[in-house]
């Protein structure tokens, strides 16, 4: 949490400073930077593209009952339960960047 604070605002602040300020050391922000994502995160990334190509094709008329059976038959073992919350993440998102535009 702290690292990805440090990489958010790391063109407004020094990297040295912030890492002295937030109890973080240099090198562990670093090692934190190279680090690949972890299975889980790329799971839910792989997921997520499916999940949006689904919805794109079906011209965002399918819900996640929809998108759920539509990745099932595609082959992608994934629970009901978390593609609504995806759906529900994806379209939360894409309110926020509507209204910020």
């Amino acid at each position: 949490m702290r690292d990805a604070c440090i990489q958010r605002h790391r063109h407004a602040y020094a990297i040295a400073l912030m890492c002295r300020t937030l109890e973080v050391r240099r090198s562990g922000f670093y090692a934190w930077q190279r680090r690949r994502p972890a299975a889980r995160a790329r799971a839910e990334q792989r997921l997520r593209v499916a999940g949006c190509a689904v919805h794109q094709s079906s011209k965002q008329r399918f819900g996640s009952p929809r998108v759920h059976a539509k990745l099932q038959a595609q082959g992608v073992r994934v629970g009901r339960k978390r593609v609504e919350r995806r759906r529900r993440e994806e379209a939360q998102r894409v309110t926020k960047s509507v209204r910020l535009a």
